[in-house]
This record gives C-alpha cells, structure tokens and sequence, in this order.
C-alpha cells in the first residue's frame, strides 16, 4: 500500500523526478553500499540490503562516507542504474 507523503526542503539541483519512494533511516554510501552494475544495495550493514534503487527515490537522513560516492553515482546513471532522485534531511556534498 502507498499513501502520499509530502516532504518539504531547499533544492540543491533543479530538477524532475518521479518514482517509488526507497524511505531509509540509515544514511548509505554509493562507493560500497551500491552495485552500479545492477542498481541492488550491497551493503551488509544497511537494513535495505539487497533491494534495488533503480528509478526509485531515495530517502534518507544524509549520505555516508566516501567522496568517491560521486563516480559510483556517475557510473550507475550511465549504465541506468542510478535512483531517480536523491532526497537528503542533510546535504551532502556529492
């Protein structure tokens, strides 16, 4: 079951995106928690271990770790992988 959540925020990119929300209470880090190849979370430690974040916006505290986050990132979205959109509570620098 769905139901609608409004969430309210700064932008940081102009932009459009629509899709399933992936709600985290975790942050998660691209370099090691995402598997650009396929889109699935490969973090053990993360509770969405194993879901896919393809197309999906994900919805999270922050971000975590590694400023090499942003190449994993680039390479999912070249191989249409990547989330449709990235909502943070606090603005990560990738």
């Amino acid at each position: 079951m769905t139901r609608p959540v409004e969430r309210t925020g700064t932008f940081q990119l102009a932009g459009e995106a629509k899709g399933q929300a992936l709600v985290f209470s975790q942050p998660l880090s691209f370099w090691g928690g995402i598997d650009a190849e396929t889109g699935h979370i490969i973090d053990h430690s993360h509770p969405g271990l194993g879901q896919n974040v393809a197309g999906k916006i994900l919805v999270m505290p922050s971000g975590r770790g590694s400023s090499s986050s942003s190449s994993v990132l680039a390479e999912a979205i070249r191989r249409g992988t990547a989330p449709a959109g990235i909502l943070l509570e606090r603005p990560d620098p990738i």
